[in-house]
């Protein structure tokens, strides 16, 4: 017997998208008289994410030459002994992930260091090898090292920098710092990449990710100009704060 599979009607999914975007307009009509403001991120600290961005180019440059290397000796893909290949390219991988945290430690632009719980729901926190590792400046910007990822290569543990992290919980109000137990949110525009990734920066950057203010809570929403965004799972331990 064929499985029967249960699907929306799709007059039902027009009226749930429908209500969805209604609701979207209605809360955008409660932000037009709040106040707001973003970031401004200044020259000297957009340089000093340009260094990290190359730091981390430079190493992944590194690791993959010398996996190729270890392709010359075991044949592409490690087909002359795949079993010893695996282990010696995690081991090379491993290497380079844990010389890029300890440069990045060294940095003066972080304000915080801090890991997310593998796959976590927010009730008993735990510590796990999967979890991400992250870096975060002083205005909000991040940089999340994705450990789950270490099997995939190393080019899927680096996550790009991103403009603004800011952390959520059920119940809390929003923090623009980490705190046990609060989901991760990241937030960029293809303007703080273009910035970024520019041959040369001139000036500061204003931010176009908006930080509106509803009595004495902070609310970021996602609007239009946001085009890259990452949930994450909850803080469970701030390595530093600065």
């Amino acid at each position: 017997m064929a499985e029967k599979i249960n699907n929306f009607p799709s007059s039902n999914m027009e009226e749930i998208i429908k209500s969805q975007a209604e609701k979207k307009i209605k809360y955008l009509e409660t932000l037009k008289d709040l106040p707001y403001e973003s970031e401004i991120i200044s020259l000297v600290e957009l340089k000093q994410l340009q260094s990290v961005n190359l730091l981390l180019a430079i190493a992944t440059e590194r690791c993959e030459k010398e996996i190729k290397s270890l392709e010359l000796m075991m044949g592409e893909g490690g087909q002359k002994n795949p079993e010893n290949f695996e282990r010696a390219k995690s081991d090379i991988e491993q290497k380079v992930v844990s010389d890029i945290m300890a440069a990045l430690d060294k940095l003066d632009v972080w304000s915080h260091k801090f890991s997310t719980e593998s796959q976590g729901t927010g009730e008993d926190i735990t510590e796990t090898p999967d979890d991400s590792v992250y870096y975060m400046t002083s205005f909000g910007a991040s940089l999340r090292l994705k450990m789950a990822n270490r099997d995939k290569g190393i080019r899927k543990v680096i996550q790009p920098v991103m403009e603004k992290v800011f952390f959520e919980k059920i119940g809390e109000e929003l923090s623009e710092t980490p705190k046990i137990g609060y989901f991760v949110h990241e937030y960029a525009t293809q303007d703080f990449f273009d910035k970024l990734a520019a041959d040369s920066i001139e000036d500061d950057y204003q931010s176009s990710i908006k930080k509106y203010k509803r009595g004495n809570e902070i609310e970021i929403p996602k609007l239009e100009n946001i085009k890259y965004s990452h949930g994450g799972s909850p803080v469970n331990k701030i390595y530093f704060e600065k």
